[in-house]
């Protein structure tokens, strides 16, 4: 059975309220594990992988920016015909949030 986006949003919710049946320290480390990016004005974490049992292969990253108090979750998924397109989670990712004004 996979995990659906909207299942995995709402783990990251859980994760990010620290609102988990883990430690604070293992909460922690996982937050901190998961930084993509963190500047002066923003803070982005994510997870990034890849479903290539299925035809097309399917590429995903999911996460949250944390910005100006706020908390914004995000579910990417792509088709990826290779590993040539890998990079590109990201990069849709972060022109969704750019659209946005929010980077």
């Amino acid at each position: 059975m996979q995990t659906t986006p909207k299942q995995q949003i709402e783990f990251l919710q859980r994760l990010e309220r620290n609102d988990l049946p883990f430690s604070q320290r293992t909460i922690n480390l996982v937050k901190d594990m998961m930084i993509i990016e963190r500047t002066p004005d923003y803070t982005l974490r994510g997870k990034i992988g890849w479903i290539d049992s299925v035809k097309p292969n399917i590429g995903w990253i999911v996460g949250y920016l944390e910005q100006n108090n706020n908390v914004y979750f995000f579910a990417t998924n792509i088709v990826m015909p290779s590993t040539k397109e890998a990079p590109k989670r990201l990069e849709m990712t972060r022109r969704s949030f750019k659209a946005l004004e929010l980077l």
